[in-house]
Parts: structure tokens; sequence; C-alpha cells
């Protein structure tokens, strides 16, 4: 059996590992960070199975823990990983000072510190295992209430894409509460004071599954156009307009968005083309507008065609 585990817990390593590769690549490319916190989840999820799972599969002296200790690292991996569920969140809401937010964990610090010592308990263990799952509920249910209480209909069109995703977790989240239910209704027949956090539902290594893949499938459109955009780099006009950002100092995205503009796009077709909201996109127009002092489109695409480089 534990070699069985073995096979799989490794299977998931490289499976999410394999999605860091285009997450990152976006991140650095477009400063994306929905990318970022996706890859810093799944990186946390990583280090998670391999270092707590690995050590129980290990079954060598000086590297198991005792249940406390266990019990103490999984705190902090939850709540740096909660943390960053909160981040990618509300980035997606398009959320100004998302820190404020991070009070929602506290009780989550405090549940699981109040109930760790009493986990030989069943209540309490279940608690302890649980309430993360419940904090995703809770995730879940803002972006839903979040949806319907949005007016803006580029906006809605945007989170329509996540829906998808958002349902699968949801299932899968339900599945572990019931997995993790049956599982320590039936510990007692089999409790000891040697007993160690050993692994993780299969439920919830499902999930994990189901989240590098929500993150591949997210950024591939994106993730073609970074080649795309690598090739187009040759071109003159290109250049051009490389170095009209270079004095402007535009970031990544906003030279894509001044590409498209004066190539005369429409919004709609540039948010489009980069997988962006309309909110999203007028927010660098402006800072594109400030930072070569214009107010309008006409006057920005003058001052591209009077540019001397």
């Amino acid at each position: 059996m534990n070699l069985v585990i073995y096979i799989l817990t490794t299977v998931l390593i490289v499976l999410q590992a394999f999605v860091l590769f285009p997450a990152s690549a976006l991140y650095l490319k477009f400063r994306d960070k929905k990318a970022l916190y996706a890859f810093l989840i799944i990186c946390a999820n990583i280090f998670e199975v391999s270092f707590i799972d690995y050590i129980n599969l290990s079954q060598s002296s000086e590297l198991l823990m005792g249940f406390v200790q266990q019990g103490a690292l999984r705190i902090v991996i939850s709540t740096i990983t909660l943390g960053l569920d909160l981040l990618l969140l509300l980035e997606i809401f398009h959320v100004k000072r998302p820190y404020v937010y991070f009070g929602y964990l506290i009780p989550f610090v405090l549940i699981e510190l109040v109930s760790l010592p009493r986990s030989e308990t069943q209540m309490f263990l279940w608690i302890f295992y649980s309430i993360r799952q419940f904090y995703r509920l809770f995730f879940l249910s803002g972006f839903f209430l979040f949806y319907h209480r949005t007016k803006d209909v580029d906006e809605k069109k945007e989170l329509s894409r996540y829906f998808n995703y958002l349902i699968v977790f949801l299932v899968l989240i339900f599945t572990i509460f019931i997995e993790d239910s049956l599982t320590i209704s039936q510990i007692s027949a089999f409790y000891s004071s040697d007993i160690a956090i050993k692994g993780r539902s299969l439920s919830e290594n499902v999930l994990w599954l189901a989240f590098a893949f929500s993150v591949f499938h997210w950024s591939l459109p994106s993730f073609r156009n970074f080649f795309q955009q690598e090739s187009a780099e040759t071109n003159d006009t290109t250049l051009y307009l490389s170095a009209f950002s270079e004095k402007y100092k535009l970031t990544p995205r906003e030279r894509e968005v001044l590409y498209l503009i004066v190539q005369n796009e429409p919004t709609t077709v540039i948010s489009e083309k980069l997988y962006i909201s309309q909110g999203t996109l007028k927010t660098h127009i402006h800072n594109i507008y400030s930072k070569v002092e214009v107010r309008t489109r006409i006057e920005l695409q003058k001052a591209v065609a009077s540019f001397e480089p």
C-alpha cells in the first residue's frame, strides 16, 4: 500500500509541476498576478505533499514527526495556501487593497490551534481537517455573491469564464467532507497515541489535480499568445513601438495594449485578444495616457506617429 501511495503522490507532484512553467512564464511576460498566485499555490501544495507525505512513507525514526508537530506544520501551510487562495480570488475581482481581507484567516488559525491539542477526540480531529474545506466553501460563496451583485456586463462575462472550474471544485470539496467524515468516524478502531497525519484523502488529491488542470486550461490561450508575441517582435513596427515603450516606461502588458491601439483595434477586440476584462483594459489605457501625457486615443496615436527613436 505504501508503494501505491508513493507512486500516486509522485504522479500528483509531477503533474502539478508541469503547470508551473506556463504560470511562471505568464507572470514574467505579462505581470499577471493571477498567474503568480496560482504558481505559489501549486508550490505550497507540492511542498505539503512531498514533505509531509514522503516523511510518513519513509517510516524513518529520524524523519517522522509527532502528530502535534505535523499538525503545526499543516496549520502553517494551510494558512499560506488559504491566503494565496484569497489573493487569487480578490485579483479576479480587481480589488485594489486585498491585504486588508487577511483578517478573515484569523478565525481559521485560532480554530486550528484550539482543535489540534484535542485531536484525540473525533469531533476536534474532524474540525482540524475540515475547517480548510469550510473556508474554501466560504471563498466560493464570495465569488458567486460578487458575481450576482456585479452590474458590469463585461465583468460578468469575464467572471463567467471561471464558472465551470468552480463547480468542479464545489463538488470535490463536498466529496472531501464526506470522505474525511467517514474516515474519522472509524478512527477509534485503530487510534493510538503515535498516530500521525498520514497524507490526505483521495478527494483532496483529485481537487489539486483539478486545480492544476484548471490553471493550465486557463493559461493556455495566453501562453500561446506569449510565443506569438515573441516571434512578432522581429518586425519593424514592434521594434519601433518597443523604443517608444522604453521611453515612457510602459509595462509588458501596457505595450501589448499600445500595439493593438496603434492597429486601431476596438477595446472589445483588445480585451478578447489579451484575455482581460474591459475594466482591466481601461486601467491599462489610463496608465498609458498618463505616462505619455495624452488624453485620447487619437492623441496617443499621433504621439506614436511623431516619435523619433
